[in-house]
């Protein structure tokens, strides 16, 4: 045999040695976050430092990500309860009065636990206002539970650190259940055998220097950027905590929570016959968004998850033999996008997908057998929009590079985050629109607090209802169920409908504000985020003469006619908005810089008692006038 054909025949064997090694490289069993229950609704959750392995199965350096690594060491993270990575999945019942307990145990930082998607009073929120300090610090909370059947979740939200803590895994699930709701006991729901949580993260990590042509993984990149990997190309793609794992299900049908904990990536999620671009893929049906079930189990092939977005699909592995193994696969490796206004380019975001292959294996094991195996419902529930008697808000989003001396620093309507100043005041058991305006050139998953929303349409930028071939020309399936969370496409309105009823604030304050903000971590961080109170009518008036004093603004004549005085200086862009008496807004707009006195027409407006809101910078007022 001549040298060429042997070196031919070695790399040839070193090649298939080296595809055997990825085909197995899903070889670590995740094992999934343990349930927490509790009859009497009492609940601890503490949070604390730990270590971590992601990958411990891994005894000899392989290929990650494009180099030869070591991840086989534990290293530092944060997690809840006794765990070393994320924390319990607890189950909460509705009707259940919840007595909950947050410590802190965490060594020298400060943290909340937010619990996103559950309508609870503001102040119980877990909010940025509802710090719970360091090194034992406890936040205890009691509310009535009157969400219905729902998959939530908790994670930190402290004010300017939410990426670091939830990227070391301050992050966990919640299951509402409505004791009452005959679709528990009919689908799948034995938790860890035919109902899995399945928390798909987006993960950077830190490498000590090479030794030979090998790395060992050093920590994790907490920098939220994504870019500091040495060497490596991440950020890799965790699911429960696990890199390159593989999850046991039964011979028959699977529900699947899937939740998207990333810091910033955004997943088109396919169930596939390879690890790498698949040539077939399994049949799914969503049954639930973020806020509950859907109408019907609508058949997909793939969905589009957003950072925070929470999804329950249905899998039926019942023609499947004993070890047949599936992939859940990111389908695209960027998001499609329109481009700048007077363009008919479409474009693509680069970076908002990762790499196209797996997170994570499905092993069919045939010796599982659930006590109940679960059926999939021709129907689930009732689903309709209603847009009458609405109010609406208009909420711009945007990239500043002249604010406060900051690159590219990310804006609502102009703004950023003020602690200190009310964005929005909202009237229970109201009904408004709201309409999400991305003027950027990357997608934007939008979130707010305290409510579920339903999608009404999207539009381009001359107003039309459009929609690309991402969403087959259609509202996607994914929006057709109750949301408090939307990926917002570049250069696109997303409108959507929520009713803000139950627990309002007992006053007008920022101690009593939820969040609205985008859900891409490292953009909330960077002041992307503003705040709304909800309060009924009576402390709305109450609450004018004190927000009146604030600031050396007038508003004159009052009574006024057709035109409105706003006198003052500015320095600062604001926002003016004028709402009646059940807080339903007249006008918004948005009013640059001034000094001296800004007229406002008024003639167009109906006549009697509006409110009059002027919001710019650190000056907040309202004040309440006649219109004759």
């Amino acid at each position: 045999m001549t040298t060429k054909l042997l070196k031919n025949l070695a790399a040839a064997m070193l090649l298939l040695a080296v595809q055997d090694a990825w085909a197995q490289r899903y070889n670590q069993l995740i094992t999934n976050p343990p349930l927490l229950k509790s009859a009497s609704g009492n609940f601890t959750i503490t949070a604390h430092d730990s270590s971590h392995n992601f990958y411990p199965s891994q005894t000899t350096p392989s290929a990650i990500g494009g180099d030869t690594l070591l991840f086989n060491k534990p290293i530092p993270t944060m997690a809840y309860n006794q765990a070393t990575y994320l924390g319990p999945t607890m189950v909460w019942q509705g009707g259940q009065m919840l007595n909950l307990s947050s410590v802190n145990r965490i060594n020298g930082q400060s943290t909340t636990i937010h619990w996103h998607g559950l309508n609870l009073p503001a102040h119980l929120d877990g909010g940025p206002q509802e710090p719970i300090e360091k090194n034992g610090g406890t936040f205890n909370t009691s509310f009535n539970v009157i969400d219905p059947t729902q998959t939530c979740w908790y994670h930190s939200h402290l004010m300017d650190s939410t990426t670091y803590q939830v990227i070391k895994g301050l992050a966990g699930m919640i299951l509402v259940e409505q004791p009452t709701d005959p679709l528990i006991s009919m689908l799948p729901h034995h938790y860890d055998t035919n109902d899995f949580p399945i928390v798909i993260q987006d993960k950077g990590f830190t490498f000590g220097p090479k030794t030979g042509n090998v790395c060992v993984v050093n920590g994790l990149d907490t920098a939220g950027g994504g870019s500091i990997h040495t060497p490596g190309n991440g950020p890799y793609t965790l699911v429960n905590g696990v890199l390159n794992g593989y999850l046991k299900v039964p011979k028959g049908l699977v529900r699947l929570r899937l939740l998207n904990g990333s810091y910033r990536k955004t997943f088109q999620v396919v169930v596939g016959n390879k690890y790498n671009t698949p040539t077939a893929y399994e049949p799914l049906y969503l049954i639930a968004t973020d806020g509950g079930f859907t109408a019907i189990p609508h058949a997909i092939d793939s969905i589009i998850i957003g950072p925070g977005e929470r999804y329950e699909i249905l899998i039926d592995f019942s023609l499947k033999n004993n070890s047949d193994t599936v992939y859940l696969n990111n389908r695209s490796s960027s998001l499609p996008a329109a481009g700048p206004p007077g363009t008919t380019t479409p474009g693509y975001v680069t970076g908002g997908f990762i790499n196209k292959n797996a997170f994570m294996a499905f092993v069919v094991d045939t010796s599982i057998h659930p006590a109940t195996p679960g059926i999939k419902p021709v129907t689930l529930k009732p689903y309709a929009i209603d847009t009458t008697n609405v109010s609406y808000r208009l909420k711009v989003l945007g990239n500043d590079s002249t604010i406060g001396g900051k690159i590219g620093t990310w804006t609502i309507n102009g703004d950023t985050m003020n602690m200190d100043s009310i964005n929005d005041i909202i009237q229970v058991n109201s009904k408004e629109i709201w309409s999400i305006k991305n003027t950027t050139n990357v997608y934007h998953p939008f979130h707010i607090h305290k409510v579920q929303f339903q999608v009404i349409d999207m539009r381009d930028t001359t107003g039309a209802i459009v929609y690309n071939s991402f969403y087959n020309g259609t509202l996607p399936k994914n929006w057709l169920g109750y949301k408090d969370d939307v990926l917002v496409p570049p250069y696109r309105t997303v409108r959507f409908v929520a009713s803000f009823d139950s627990f309002p604030s007992p006053e007008i304050n920022p101690m009593y504000a939820f969040m609205y903000h985008c859900h891409i971590l490292t953009h909330e961080d960077n002041s992307m985020m503003q705040q709304f109170v909800v309060v009924d009518t009576v402390q709305i008036k109450a609450g004018i003469r004190k927000l009146s004093q604030k600031g050396n603004f007038i508003l004159y004549p009052n009574p006024a006619g057709d035109v409105l005085n706003l006198k003052g200086s500015s320095t600062s862009a604001g926002t003016l908005r004028i709402t009646d008496i059940l807080g339903r807004t007249l006008r918004e707009e948005k009013v640059m810089p001034f000094n001296g006195i800004l007229p406002v027409n008024i003639a167009d407006l109906p006549r009697g008692m509006v409110f009059v809101e002027w919001n710019s910078g650190n000056t907040h007022f309202i004040q309440k006038i006649l219109l004759k």
